[in-house]
């Protein structure tokens, strides 16, 4: 049973893993992609696309395009903080991933106490069992 519980933490943090490492590098290429803008530029105007507003219901596309376009001045001022962030997206991801697997050990490290207790608790109860026949 301890081999299966290691064996899915293996598997998760696999998975963990992968997650963290396509997040950094799709926070890297959007800072990357934000670096080239410039600094101070601003987003161009929102428009949807027309597949999308053909699937959205009547008055949809206004609404969900004036929303955006009210949150423009705000996603302009995180614009411009955008190259300091860069710096710390790395060691962000780091510090993620180790918190991420930390957590991932210790709680199958709990788990493999908790099944191998039960299991002893199991052992212990047999034989008295029999005995009391």
């Amino acid at each position: 049973m301890a081999a299966l519980i290691w064996s899915l933490c293996l598997i998760l943090a696999l998975g963990w893993s992968l997650t963290l490492w396509a997040l950094h590098a799709l926070a890297q290429w959007s800072l990357a992609k934000v670096a080239t803008l410039g600094a101070g530029a601003a987003i161009p105007a929102f428009k949807l696309p027309d597949w999308l507003a053909a699937w959205l219901p009547p008055g949809g596309a206004e609404l969900l395009a004036s929303v955006l376009q009210s949150a423009k001045p705000a996603l302009d001022a995180v614009l411009a903080f955008a190259p300091g962030i860069a710096g710390w997206v790395t060691p962000l991801a780091w510090l993620t991933w180790a918190a991420g697997l930390v957590v991932l050990a210790v709680g199958t490290f709990a788990l493999n106490l908790i099944v191998r207790q039960f299991a002893g608790a199991k052992q212990t109860m047999a034989p008295a069992a029999s005995h009391a026949t």
